[in-house]
């Protein structure tokens, strides 16, 4: 029998005015209290129909515990070709789940840190309301 990964973090960071300046790093601390289990990180972008563009760039940085780190770039489409939002629909917004590592094993406890950056090109990306960081544990 399979075991249901357990959620181990769960906040969101909500960006003022909604609206993500292109040097403001958005960053989260959890726990690794397991080494050597599988842990699932996934991102959640909050977001309106203020957002002008098709899609959001950023980078996502894992840093480790043990001091490893991992970059990766995304461009995730917001708009549909007919210009629609994508994700679940709520009241006033939008989400878009996007798993950033799925059963990664960390080789040491401690805090392990998220940290988001914008890669869109303008100063301001409106239409943003926050981010959130979900973490599971196997």
């Amino acid at each position: 029998m399979a075991c249901e990964p357990s959620v181990i973090y769960d906040k969101y960071i909500e960006l003022n005015n909604a609206s993500w300046n292109k040097f403001e790093e958005i960053g989260f601390d959890f726990p690794v209290k397991k080494q050597g289990s599988g842990y699932y990180i996934y991102l959640i972008v909050r977001f309106n129909e203020n957002f002008p563009q098709m899609s959001l760039s950023f980078n996502a940085e894992l840093d480790a515990p043990g001091g490893e780190q991992r970059f990766r770039d995304y461009d995730i489409m917001i708009k549909d070709p007919y210009k629609n939002l994508q994700g679940e629909s709520h009241n006033e917004y939008y989400e878009i789940k996007i798993p950033l590592h799925e059963n990664y094993k960390f080789q040491e406890t401690g805090i392990a840190r998220i940290e988001i950056s914008n890669r869109m090109s303008k100063y301001e990306t409106p239409g943003l309301a926050g981010f959130g960081l979900i973490v599971e544990k196997e």
